[in-house]
């Protein structure tokens, strides 16, 4: 007997129904019928009407298509759906221009990818089984690329939109109000359909037309400005140039426009920056902190400033220094020679502190400079011992520990840049002798501290001549105190027992 449920076979024992065998034209129509239903579902989900669809029914239609072995069918069916919605949304913006233009971009491309999304979610089966065997592009990113090659590629459409957004960031940058949010979600879109999407329909255009618009700005604006003027300027393009993509591109952009920005602003102005009459030296001279700050924050980026500022920064100490100590009541005065090298290197350190970051390479040059200084004068060694040799007298006495203790470490400092340290020595010891001899040492803890300091500096060797001087003076006191007892103070006597060698 024949059904629509199939054929019964009767036998003597019992009885058994076949499933229906459904012809090839039966499962061909069959599958066509779904597609249709499906891309109805499609098209009502592109035009924002979803609210009468099932999803289950359509997460089974997009099922029963795959187990009828029909997937090719059902995911070209999907491809001519979005095409077709696409090409129809090209159409609109093809009449559109300028900012209308971007407004519709953006739109179409907000509600494209909702409904991409909903479209991945029914057809979440065929993601699962059917596009893993084929080695298919999943659903929503198939969507992306159908975007990209539709829309994108469009000769009316992208060409004309990124020449828009470049105008918008030209006015921008001129200093008129844009609107922010007609840029932002069209490079999230791009970065989101792939990064070298994003790399080749804007950035290189952007970078491109950056490199030409700071070239002109800065050929421009240098002839008419001070030094510090310029890299204030400069400094607030960067500033203004990172906000800028922070805003509304993509930050992995920003390296490549900072590289830019430190060549066309910079870089290629350096000597005529470090050269002008309002240039590193003049700022140097003036103790400009600020300025000098600012000079190190966009010279040090780059290999070629950096060297150019060290250059300028080590020639000035020099030759400064070397001058301060030129003049010739300062050469015939010790305490006003070194008192005007303590000063000078304040001067320098806080230079380097507060404009220079305490960056190595520059104290080693001003290390390096000092020395040459320091050792221009023969006098220098003689000199700072006299310098001691007076403070300890007279003008020490009514310092506070801290003060001495700091002024000691000025001391090494000069110390340390002395070439001929054993001629250093032989003035030393001559001073403290006498202060020793003729109890002019106003005060033996600081005696005794500088000669620990001599020794951390130089060794025990260096100091054992001078530690066996007060080794001496100790045992002439113990000596003398002892006879005095003895004698009951009949009369006045002083003795002093000196070690051969040790003293001068």
């Amino acid at each position: 007997t024949q059904s629509t449920w199939g054929t019964i076979h009767k036998t003597k024992k019992m009885m058994r129904i076949q499933p229906f065998k459904e012809s090839a034209n039966t499962s061909e129509c069959s599958a066509q019928a779904t597609l249709k239903k499906i891309q109805e579902a499609i098209e009502q989900i592109n035009q924002e009407n979803p609210g009468k669809l099932s999803f289950e029914e359509l997460y089974r239609f997009g099922y029963n298509m795959i187990q009828i072995q029909k997937g090719d069918m059902l995911y070209k069916g999907v491809e001519d759906s979005l095409t077709d919605h696409l090409q129809k949304k090209v159409a609109l913006m093809t009449k559109c221009s300028g900012s209308d233009l971007l407004s519709s971009l953006r739109t179409i491309w907000g509600k494209y990818k909702i409904s991409a999304k909903l479209i991945r979610d029914i057809l979440m089966y065929m993601d699962r089984t059917y596009v893993k065997k084929k080695e298919k592009l999943p659903i929503y990113e198939c969507a992306l690329k159908l975007f990209h090659a539709k829309v994108l590629k469009h000769a009316s459409v992208w060409p004309v939109a990124r020449t828009n957004i470049l105008y918008l960031i030209e006015k921008e940058r001129r200093g008129e109000l844009i609107d922010r949010e007609l840029i932002h979600p069209i490079s999230n879109m791009l970065l989101e359909i792939g990064q070298g999407i994003y790399d080749d329909c804007l950035e290189i255009e952007f970078t491109n037309q950056t490199i030409e618009y700071y070239r002109r700005e800065a050929q421009e604006y240098i002839h008419q400005s001070t030094c510090p003027e310029y890299l204030q300027m400069a400094k607030k393009i960067i500033s203004a140039e990172n906000e800028r993509i922070n805003s509304y591109l993509i930050k992995s952009t920003w390296p490549k426009i900072s590289t830019i920005l430190q060549k066309e602003l910079i870089e290629n102005h350096l000597e005529t920056l470090a050269n002008m009459p309002t240039g590193i030296t003049y700022q140097l001279k003036n103790n400009n902190i600020e300025n000098l700050q600012l000079i190190y924050s966009l010279f040090s980026t780059s290999e070629q400033g950096n060297k150019l500022l060290l250059s300028h920064f080590k020639s000035f100490v020099e030759v400064n220094g070397t001058q301060a100590i030129a003049d010739p009541d300062k050469k015939n005065e010790a305490v006003l020679f070194v008192t005007t090298l303590f000063n000078f290197k304040d001067k320098i350190d806080n230079i380097l502190l507060k404009s220079f970051e305490n960056d190595k390479l520059y104290s080693q040059s001003v290390n390096t400079a000092f020395e040459k200084i320091v050792n221009t004068e023969s006098c220098a060694s003689e000199y700072l011992s006299q310098f001691i040799d007076d403070g300890i007298k007279n003008n020490w006495k009514n310092m506070s520990e801290i003060e001495v203790d700091a002024t000691l470490e000025k001391v090494m400092i000069l110390f340390r840049y002395l070439q001929d340290r054993d001629l250093f020595e032989n003035y030393y010891k001559t001073h403290l002798s006498k202060r020793l001899l003729f109890a002019r040492n106003g005060n033996e803890d600081i005696e005794r501290s500088l000669v620990q300091k001599l020794k951390i500096e130089c060794g025990t060797q260096f100091t054992t001549k001078l530690e066996g001087m007060f080794k001496d003076m100790q045992l002439s006191k113990d000596l003398t105190t002892s006879f005095r007892q003895q004698n009951q103070q009949l009369f006045e006597f002083h003795v002093c027992v000196l070690t051969k060698g040790s003293w001068p």
